[in-house]
């Protein structure tokens, strides 16, 4: 087998997993970007020992060390700064107590590159043990200074290795003896775990030992967990689960609680309970999102001993449903988030009667759990039917498994449950624009808080919507360019794309305009109520300065208001609709661009 993008494709599954966390982690960026340019060149560097006696793989370039190397080793170094961060829900702050030791660098690259001098080039122990006793000896200096810093280093080291052992396992998916066929002299203890030899993994640990605490260590900073109380006022919420700044009203403290009734807000919920209570720590969301979102292909490759794993294609495929599922788990939080902020504006507007209690009943019923339990079997069935129809069609590529099975109904159960909620946000502003009256901002109506924070709202769920369309195409797709073109293929595609963009085209268009209706029915009333007040004033007005003063001012104001802007877009839903639509329409210009180059 050809292995030449072998390389250059592991190292950027380690940038697309750098990416990710600099994405989700915004509060450590900086220390993200200097770990991985302080790596940088030390990686570059140690190659060189590296493909004397331990490895040797091919690069785009033809030279010994190519971009990969440099792509791999910055990759590497934000990796393993912000891996135990993210997980765990851990920040860093400037410590009063700890001095910062700029000298520690320097000790560092001196220890790594006297290891490999004296042990490798004059002893000639293998470079991959030099380089693991430098990080170790690094380490416990580490540890005797920093005594705190101990367990995030041997958590970061654990951490390294599990990710190692994961990022093999795909290699080897879509590589078939790709581990092999680098080795040189890579395993002379003849141990492999999992077709990964036991030294790589070593080295792995070990450098993780190293790499999660060096920053800390250097520059004099702590590691610290962000209590219950401040999380909540970080997210607007305070102490009794209500949203903070005077909402102590009926729709915002239903609002604010009734994330307990979304059925994958619950699940990740209860999993998250469960896993704080058995490690005794605290435990982020993405911790919990990455163990649902991994559960099936962790299983997939504990049974590749006993035979009953899926291989080849299929398991390429439940690789693919990671990040997908990942994303049907995260993004049911961040629109409950965004909607429950956006309910003290909406508690604003309504009036005073009848319409809250109905709004909440409206709602409470679209949360009954029955009713989302319900709708993700019905998805899990479906899926696993439609999988057993795909089966004729892509049995000669792809072998149709326990695992694929489990891992479609996993996906299409998390997934109807993430558009349930998605087409339920337009549904919300279609009830809000069935009201008599709203309460909005008088002398500019369509400048209205909450109408502008729905407007928002929907362009950000635009975004999740199009990515959601993407993710969802990708195996449609995969269908129509590998498998015969028949009538039934044809007429699957069209109906996904009938659906898909559907549902983009409703999360969208629809609810604008029935915002845009609202405060267009509003500032309609308005006007009408200050012309008869001025046609009031008129028919009794006398000619002193008193009512002439009046009567300016009221015609003033209403000219003021009628000249007020006509919409509620903003230049940033704007863009963020743009990007959805490009975003949607990738899908469709891949599959374009094959069949025209067939």
């Amino acid at each position: 087998m050809n292995y030449q993008w072998a390389y250059v494709s592991y190292a950027f599954i380690f940038l697309l997993i750098w990416g990710l966390l600099f994405s989700v982690r915004r509060d450590i960026h900086r220390g993200m970007l200097l770990s991985s340019a302080l790596i940088f060149p030390l990686g570059l560097l140690s190659e060189i020992w590296f493909l004397r006696d331990y490895w040797h793989r091919h690069t785009i370039t033809g030279y010994p060390i190519s971009i990969e190397d440099a792509i791999f080793a910055f990759a590497l170094g934000g990796i393993t700064f912000s891996i135990y961060k993210t997980l765990f829900g851990y920040r860093i702050r400037k410590s009063q107590t700890r001095p910062r030791r700029t000298w520690l660098m320097f000790v560092f690259g001196g220890l790594l590159l006297g290891c490999l001098l004296f042990l490798t080039n004059l002893s000639g122990v293998n470079s991959i043990f030099s380089s693991s006793l430098a990080f170790v000896t690094f380490a416990v200096l580490v540890w005797t200074l920093r005594p705190d810093l101990v367990k995030p280093s041997l958590a970061t080291g654990f951490l390294s290795a599990a990710l190692f052992l994961a990022v093999y396992q795909i290699m080897e998916a879509i590589f078939p003896g790709v581990l092999l066929s680098w080795c040189k002299a890579c395993n002379p203890s003849n141990v492999r775990f999992l077709d990964v030899n036991i030294e790589e993994l070593i080295w792995d640990f070990s450098w993780g030992l190293v790499g999660g605490t060096l920053y800390e260590a250097v520059t004099g900073r702590e590691f610290y967990l962000t209590r219950p109380a401040e999380q909540r006022q970080r997210h607007g919420l305070s102490s009794n689960g209500a949203q903070a700044e005077g909402s102590q009203t009926a729709f915002a403290q239903f609002m604010s609680v009734s994330h307990r009734h979304v059925l994958t807000i619950r699940i990740v919920t209860e999993i998250r309970e469960r896993l704080r209570s058995l490690t005794k720590s605290e435990i982020s969301l993405h911790v919990v999102f990455v163990f649902i979102s991994t559960s099936i292909v962790i299983v997939n490759i504990l049974a590749r001993p006993f035979g009953f794993s899926c291989s080849g294609e299929a398991e390429l495929w439940l690789v693919y449903y990671v990040p997908l599922n990942y994303f049907l788990l995260w993004f049911p939080h961040i629109a409950w988030r965004d909607l429950v902020k956006a309910s003290v504006r909406i508690d604003e507007v309504l009036p005073a009667g009848g319409e809250k209690p109905s709004l909440i009943f409206w709602i409470n019923r679209r949360l009954q759990l029955r009713i989302q339990i319900w709708l993700a079997t019905l998805g899990a069935v479906a899926a696993w039917g439609a999988l057993e129809f795909a089966r004729s069609f892509i049995s000669e590529r792809v072998e149709i498994c326990s695992a694929s099975h489990a891992s479609v109904a996993v996906t299409a159960a998390l997934g109807i449950n993430a558009v349930y909620w998605l087409w339920n946000v337009p549904l919300l502003i279609a009830r809000l624009h069935s009201f008599p009256r709203l309460s909005v901002t008088w002398h500019a109506p369509f400048r209205t808080p909450a109408i502008r924070d729905l407007s928002r709202l929907l362009g950000k769920s635009a975004i999740l919507a199009a990515i959601g369309v993407v993710l969802f195409e990708i195996p449609l797709l995969y269908l129509l360019l590998f498998s015969p073109t028949t009538y039934v293929v044809r007429s699957i595609n069209v109906a996904a794309f009938i659906a898909s963009f559907g549902t983009l085209f409703f999360v969208t268009v629809f609810p604008q305009y029935w915002l845009s209706s609202i405060a267009r029915k509003e500032k309609t009333a308005i006007l009408d109520e200050l012309s008869r007040e001025i046609e009031d004033i008129r028919m009794h007005a006398t000619t002193s300065p008193h009512f002439l003063t009046t009567l300016q001012t009221k015609m003033n104001i209403y000219r003021d208001i009628e000249l007020t802007g006509g919409t509620i877009i903003d230049k940033q839903t704007i863009m963020n609709y743009v990007l959805a639509a490009i975003t949607a329409l990738l899908p469709y210009l891949v599959q374009w661009l094959a069949s025209f180059t067939k």
